[in-house]
This record gives C-alpha cells, sequence and structure tokens, in this order.
C-alpha cells in the first residue's frame, strides 16, 4: 500500500485483488465484475467518498506523491498541493483510475508514529 516506512502488512492477493493489515485495520480492493459496472462510480453518490490515510512523514507525503505522478495519475488541487486543505494539512490528493479519491495525510508536518 505504501512503502516508505509505514508498518503495513500486505496480506493476501487473490484474483482481481488485495488485502492490507496495519494493527486491527483491515482494508480489501478487488476490482468489480463486468457486470457490476453498467453504472460508473462517483463519489458524490451513496458509498464511499474517499479514502484517507495517515501518512507517517512529510517525506513519505512527497515521495508518494512522486510515485502518483510516475503512474501517470493527475493530482487533485495541484495548484494547490500540498496544503489543499488547510495550511497545516500537508497531503497528498489524487484520484486513481476508477476515480476513486484517496489522501495520504500528514497533518502539522510531524512524524507520526504508527501502531
Amino acid at each position: 500500500m505504501v512503502s516508505h516506512g509505514a508498518r503495513v502488512c500486505a496480506v493476501s492477493r487473490m484474483d482481481g485483488g488485495r488485502s492490507w493489515r496495519l494493527n486491527d485495520t483491515y482494508l480489501v480492493f478487488v476490482q468489480a465484475l463486468d457486470r457490476h459496472l453498467d453504472v460508473s462510480y462517483h463519489r458524490g453518490r451513496v458509498g464511499l467518498n474517499h479514502l484517507a490515510l495517515w501518512a507517517e512523514s512529510r517525506d513519505q507525503v512527497n515521495a508518494l506523491t512522486e510515485q502518483v505522478r510516475a503512474r501517470g495519475l493527475q493530482l487533485s488541487y495541484e495548484d494547490r498541493h500540498p496544503f489543499a486543505g488547510r495550511p497545516d494539512h500537508f497531503a497528498l490528493h489524487f484520484e486513481d483510475s476508477d476515480r476513486i479519491k484517496v489522501e495520504m495525510v500528514n497533518p502539522k508536518g510531524g512524524d507520526i508514529a504508527v501502531r
């Protein structure tokens, strides 16, 4: 999931998906089957608005920003990056290829101990 200092464990890979675990938090992402793609995703509809994750440091946010750009994904709020939320909210905002908004945030610019 993240690669610069986070202690996230890849739990499993499955056909069409992956799962990760960090202590008591467990996330599973799977590709929707074609038969469920008749209505496209929009974060304004019922369901997931966006996925927000803590980054351990500003360096991690910066490294992930470069990875997102290298994959050809568009940053959201590029003109205000990395302070799109507010002046003390150092974050990366982007949409994945399915237009799901992802936020990696390191508030107040300090290092965060992930437990």
